[in-house]
């Protein structure tokens, strides 16, 4: 009887850790937190990791091909992205297949990279709602700045400036 006891504590003790594991993994995120445990594949088939943008400024802008403020916004990024060298920017497809993805980056040209959120799950942790959507992690991987709607190279530019 006391084995059966044992085992089981042990069993029930294992699944509680599960769960402290897997919630840690799903916690929602504030301005303010370190930003740790984030993954997606990019366009070319990597899996791109958050911890691997710490040491420099990382922007994150939410956004979805069929989203027209979304491709307005695109030149920002792109400009910002050709110009601004101190710091990272990665868009995130909510919920879309990678097809439609490739499309928008063919039909714009662009040079952004592209990650894909296709279940929305990173999108979640960041309680993204709509899009687009920008958050801005500083060298440590904390997050400084969430910016609902569309932003602007010197938007962003400013935003990172008055961080250091």
């Amino acid at each position: 009887m006391k084995k059966k006891v044992w085992w089981f504590a042990t069993f029930m003790i294992i699944v509680m850790i599960a769960v402290l594991v897997v919630n840690k993994k799903q916690e929602k995120l504030h301005v303010g937190d370190i930003v740790e445990e984030v993954q997606l594949p990019t366009l070319d088939g990597q899996i791109w990791k958050v911890e691997e943008t710490r040491g420099k400024v990382t922007v994150l802008n939410f956004f979805a091909t069929w989203c027209e403020p979304c491709e307005e916004e695109l030149p920002e990024l792109e400009a910002f992205h050709k110009q601004y060298k101190q710091a990272n920017i990665f868009v995130i497809s909510k919920g879309e297949p990678k097809s439609w993805v490739q499309q928008f980056v063919h039909k714009h040209q662009t040079s952004l990279p592209f990650l894909l959120d296709v279940d929305e799950k990173v999108s979640k942790r960041f309680q993204i709602v709509g899009q687009p959507e920008t958050v801005i992690l500083d060298r440590d991987g904390v997050i400084r700045e969430k910016i609902v709607g569309p932003v602007t190279k010197e938007t962003l530019i400013e935003k990172i400036e008055a961080m250091q």
